[in-house]
């Protein structure tokens, strides 16, 4: 007798009538448009696993285990279905995995129900000889210190037999928790540690892609004019002169992070003069004395860092006119700038924009006396730091390329600069 059936793909399965005038029978299974396979399986050869001790509830205990026969992990009530003896008690329980569909016979494992106190101890146990087995090495020294330091204070608790249950517990779970933070400080230590081989990696690339600094000396040294050298310019370094005097120059700019030093580069301005190599050093300062009165000179500023690839020169400054004083020519004392607004001209010290528009700038550059005259070496010139963000041509003229922000730098022949915040919307 069968009180329904299920289609299940290709099969019908026929679940048994339970009445008390007849006796259940197991499901039956029939092949509907197929060839009926040579008979159900047997699960008394499947290999069980999952099957641990349990803590006593007062209420029935069962288990998850995972059924794998030939190769295939069963399902549970597909392919078999779960019967218990003696799993409410503390003692041993028998679970009994009995095939169902196109699965038959069965298969019995035991485990055991523990008192509370039986379950902290036989847990901690197993905790302890986990972590031993497997080692605790790979954690960070701190941690590895704390689990051993818990680790030792569990085995004295489990050799006092008037330990209690909840001082068991609570070992346990002090140790899971210190495992726990091991294991969220070995990532992290991982994470920081494949971090740094990155940022190696990347100062390895980003080094090999700057010119060594023999190069750049030596493209310097050979210079037959005042023109800029290829790849210099103004942004990082902002090379200017300070001060002046009848027999010095002074010279400012800014550091560059991770410079081992700073090369001077320098010489009368003409042609005629070829520059030289003046002086090294670590600070972000230098002068020039000795010079002569009422006359120009120029300089480059080359910052250099020592990589794993060599000295290479990370950054190279435009280069700078400077006069001294005692004759008949200046220096520029400062700029303003102003931007075309409306059709006229204001002052600004920022430009906001938008992506394919143009904003024209212009500087006025202002010398350090009326009564002398400063002699052009070059105009004022114009650089943007973040070119991907706008771009700013030789006659001033702000494009915005993306949204973001940057700066455009309005400088003089002398270093003294103005520096312009641009925001493309």
């Amino acid at each position: 007798r069968y009180s329904s059936y299920t289609l299940q793909g290709t099969s019908l399965i026929f679940n048994p009538l339970e009445e008390s005038n007849f006796k259940a029978m197991d499901s039956r299974t029939i092949y509907v448009g197929v060839t009926s396979p040579t008979g159900p399986k047997d699960i008394s050869t499947a290999t069980i696993s999952g099957v641990t001790y349990m803590k006593y509830t007062g209420n029935a205990i069962t288990q998850s285990p995972i059924v794998n026969l030939d190769g295939k992990t069963l399902a549970n009530n597909i392919d078999y279905y779960l019967t218990y003896t003696n799993n409410v008690e503390v003692g041993t329980a028998t679970m009994t995995i009995r095939g169902k569909g196109n699965y038959t016979g069965k298969i019995s494992k035991t485990f055991s129900i523990f008192d509370r106190k039986d379950y902290a101890i036989q847990s901690l146990a197993d905790q302890i000889n986990f972590l031993e087995s497997e080692g605790i090495s790979q954690y960070p020294s701190t941690d590895r210190t704390a689990i051993q330091n818990a680790i030792d204070a569990a085995k004295v608790m489990l050799q006092n037999a008037d330990t209690s249950a909840e001082t068991l517990e609570n070992a346990l779970t002090s140790l899971n928790n210190l495992v726990t933070t091991a294991q969220k400080h070995l990532v992290e230590q991982q994470q920081e540690t494949a971090k740094k081989k990155q940022q190696m990696e990347d100062a390895r690339k980003a080094a090999e892609a700057m010119p060594s600094a023999k190069a750049v000396e030596k493209s310097i040294l050979k210079k037959k004019n005042d023109s800029d050298l290829t790849g210099s310019s103004f942004a990082p370094l902002q090379v200017k002169s300070t001060k002046q005097t009848k027999s010095s120059v002074t010279l400012k700019w800014k550091a560059i992070s991770g410079a081992s030093g700073y090369v001077i580069y320098g010489s009368k301005c003409g042609k005629s003069n070829r520059i030289k190599k003046i002086a090294t050093v670590k600070r972000t300062s230098y002068i020039q004395k000795k010079l002569k009165k009422g006359t120009y000179y120029k300089y480059i500023v080359v910052a250099q860092k020592s990589t794993a690839v060599g000295i290479k020169a990370a950054s190279i400054s435009k280069m700078i006119y400077v006069a001294t004083k005692g004759g008949k020519v200046s220096n520029v004392k400062k700029i303003t700038v102003k931007i075309k607004k409306n059709g006229k001209w204001k002052k600004a010290g920022k430009v906001t924009t938008k992506k394919g528009k143009i904003v024209k700038l212009k500087g006025i550059q202002t010398p350090a006396s009326k009564k002398l005259k400063v002699k052009k070496y070059t105009g004022l010139r114009f650089e943007s730091s973040g070119p991907k963000i706008a771009t700013v041509n030789s006659k001033g003229a702000i494009k915005g390329k993306a949204k973001g922000t940057c700066y455009v730098f309005v400088y003089a022949q002398n270093g003294v600069s103005k520096k312009i915040k641009v925001t493309v919307k």
